[in-house]
């Protein structure tokens, strides 16, 4: 029920945003200049819409994870900007897996890395598989992957392929489109 409202609401916004786009009439700042001549009166009209720029924004370091990212948003009578920076998570964990190789614990290092489904999948198939439990390695990690195929990285792809389960039919929900018909319709005839 939540989601449905949900959708009702964000189909409401961008029915209630498109339309102000479209019937609003656009007015700039004018900046008039006139000016005598011997010949006669020059005016001149300088028509210049307002802006709304995008804040730069960047990391300052070679060294960081930190992704930016800047918007800015400018319609004829209102105009928001902003700036956020972003994680990069596989970065983040390439940093501490090169920091823990670096202190001496090669084990541990991989370990992070091994958090990743592909690099999972890869130190296995090369038989070589991630460490485990309390630091088991070698044969001994890949009997607890075996007794504990629950704590895999990949476990939801694993589990497909392992075991044959009948793939269930997903409904499609039109419940979202219906609604977002129903009030673009309406719109329509309130205009």
């Amino acid at each position: 029920m939540a989601k449905d409202n949900l959708t009702f609401f964000t189909s409401l916004a961008v029915v209630f945003l498109f339309t102000m786009m479209l019937c609003t009439e656009a007015h700039s700042n004018t900046n008039t200049v006139t000016s005598n001549t011997v010949s006669g009166t020059v005016t001149t009209v300088d028509k210049t819409p307002p802006t709304a720029s995008a804040p730069p924004f960047s990391v300052m370091q070679n060294d960081s994870c930190a992704i930016p990212a800047s918007i800015g948003i400018q319609s004829q009578v209102f105009g928001i900007a902003t700036a956020k920076t972003f994680e990069d998570v596989d970065c983040s964990k390439r940093k501490y897996a090169k920091l823990l190789y670096q202190f001496g614990m090669k084990i541990a290092a991989v370990n992070v890395l091994c958090t990743d489904p592909i690099v999972f999948k890869s130190m296995m198939r090369s038989g070589s598989p991630c460490p485990a439990g309390n630091g088991l390695i070698g044969q001994e990690a890949q009997d607890y992957w075996d007794a504990n195929p629950e704590e895999r990285p990949d476990y939801e792809e694993w589990k497909k392929t392992k075991i044959d389960v009948p793939k269930e039919e997903k409904a499609v929900d039109n419940d979202g489109i219906k609604n977002f018909a129903l009030m673009a319709l309406s719109m329509l005839l309130i205009l």
